[in-house]
């Protein structure tokens, strides 16, 4: 006999064969198991965005599930063990559940063992009166199937938003973030303010998908802790302010707003505020494209990669921001239907860095040097970076620092073609590293006495060159105490020029249109 014929040998071709109906068996049920995992993760990933009350309604509903498994067990031993008490059993259990809430005749068993009831719309689904607690509804559009605005649901008997025409409620369970789930259009035309301010009122996030036109909103205020997110999704203005930013942790992204000559963004900050975070917003046809108007003190802002075109009036304004304020990669480009208009305006800010930041005119035919308008204005401001930054064809001046302003360092900034003085310095304790003033002797209508850098009080300058202007490359008054190294000033009508009473120390040379190469002596 051979080695499999004994009992040993048995018993291994047994556990060989079990083995391969296993293994063959794991390979028909592993792409199912798959399946099921990847259903399970993304349910997890849904219960998780959803609200506190969301989720403490489901496991209310999960609860009252669990508790009536047993329920179910029990009667079933009783109807094996007793057949004679089985009609009795059935009408006990049937009573017993249905005056359970949220299950109704137990159809939450089936429902979290996988059903998922599939209607074509959103309507059609708040008009249907068979739809009873605990049924769970996918829809797959919300005027129409494909349309955006499908969701999934749960059918409860608690009051939200979305109300059945049976007297019972639908929860919002998938993707509660979408504004098209409460049935914004965005066809340019109907109002989406409802449905927007239906999406903050369950969800922290309001996420505006891409339509081919764009949603038509009201006047909207921001709760605290909402998130606004777009994917270059347009907006149309339909009244007054746009967005109303009154409260910490809020966050606008990727819109283009249509302003219909309105602010596209407002700050009306409560104390002590912070955390407001604005990226990738462009806005055109609007007074402004932020307005701040807060009167209390706030700290924390980022605002990022924003662009403002066709703006009417004040660009960015704030006020009172204090500390961690950073302005990176932002471009106003001002139309000037309003006279002393500044691209940028800070008043009483402190801790600000603005890195890449553009404030572009585009002169206007016709209104040359009447409008003026300034590419960046800063009043009663302390503690200020500007980083290559930039003002270019303004009617006014370039960058204009008043006299309440301190501690302000500009590095690689520019001004170029403006209208009156590319830079005018009243602050104290300034520093200025490799600027460039671009002046207007080539403008058709150039104006007399325009200067370079036009110096009140105390600076430091290194680095710096001035070019094209009427009057002196740097003019230094007589309230001011200047050092400055490494100068150049060329084809303007005097190099240097500085009053009777001014102060300073200045080393290296300046070349002048007028004079040609002349040695500076080292104080005024």
């Amino acid at each position: 006999k051979t080695a499999n014929d004994n009992l040993n040998g048995q018993l291994t071709v047994l556990k060989s064969t079990l083995e391969s109906i296993a293994i063959s068996f794991g390979e028909k049920l592993t792409p199912y198991v798959k399946k099921a995992t990847e259903w399970l993760q993304k349910m997890a990933n849904k219960f998780n965005g959803l609200s506190s009350a969301q989720k403490d309604m489901i496991i209310k509903v999960a609860l009252v599930a669990a508790a009536i498994g047993p329920c179910i067990l029990v009667f079933g031993k009783m109807v094996t063990s007793v057949g004679k008490v089985v009609g009795i059993v059935g009408k006990v259990g049937g009573a017993f559940c249905s005056n359970l809430p949220f299950i109704g005749q137990s159809r939450i068993l089936t429902n979290f063992s996988g059903f998922v009831k599939q209607i074509d719309t959103t309507q059609e689904m708040l008009a249907d009166e068979t739809l009873d607690a605990g049924v769970m509804v996918q829809t797959a559009g919300y005027y129409a199937a494909g349309d955006g605005g499908g969701a999934l649901f749960l059918i409860s008997s608690t009051e939200t938003l979305f109300p059945l025409s049976n007297g019972a409620y639908a929860i919002i369970i998938d993707d509660p973030t979408n504004i098209k789930a409460y049935g914004a259009k965005g066809d340019g035309i109907a109002d989406d303010t409802t449905a927007f301010e239906a999406c903050m009122q369950t969800s922290h996030i309001v996420r505006l998908p891409k339509t081919t036109e764009s949603y038509v909103l009201g006047a909207i205020t921001l709760p605290e802790g909402c998130s606004v997110v777009g994917e270059d999704t347009a907006i149309t203005a339909a009244e007054s302010t746009l967005f109303t930013i009154a409260h910490s942790n809020t966050s606008i992204a990727k819109l283009t707003i249509d302003g219909a000559n309105y602010s596209a963004i407002i700050m009306d900050l409560e104390a002590e505020s912070r955390f407001i975070y604005i990226d990738d917003i462009k806005a055109y046809n609007a007074d402004h494209l932020l307005y701040d108007v807060s009167e209390n003190y706030y700290t924390n802002f980022y605002m990022n990669r924003c662009y403002g075109i066709d703006i009417t009036a004040t660009g960015v304004e704030m006020h009172k921001a204090r500390a961690f304020i950073f302005l990176d990669d932002v471009t106003i480009d001002i139309i000037r239907t309003m006279p002393n208009s500044p691209a940028f305006a800070f008043e009483e800010c402190r801790g600000m860095q603005l890195r890449h930041c553009e404030a572009e005119g585009g002169k206007t035919p016709g209104h040359i040097h009447m409008l003026y308008n300034v590419g960046f204005s800063f009043k009663s401001c302390v503690a200020v970076w500007l980083d290559r930054c930039m003002a270019d064809t303004l009617d006014g001046i370039g960058f204009e620092v008043a006299n309440t302003c301190e501690y302000m360092y500009l590095s690689q900034c520019v001004a170029s073609l403006c209208g009156s003085h590319a830079f005018m310095l009243a602050g104290s304790y300034m520093t200025f590293t490799n600027c460039f003033a671009n002046g207007n002797v080539l403008e058709e209508y150039p104006l007399q006495n325009v200067h370079g850098f036009n110096i009140y009080k105390d600076v430091v300058m290194s680095g710096c060159r001035s070019t094209g202007f009427t009057g002196a490359g740097l003019y230094v008054h007589s309230t001011a105490l200047v050092t400055v190294s490494s100068l150049m000033s060329t084809y303007c009508g005097i190099g240097i020029l500085g009053e009777e009473s001014a102060k300073g120390v200045i080393t290296g040379s300046v070349i002048s249109a007028t004079t040609g190469t002349q040695d500076i002596p080292e104080t005024l």
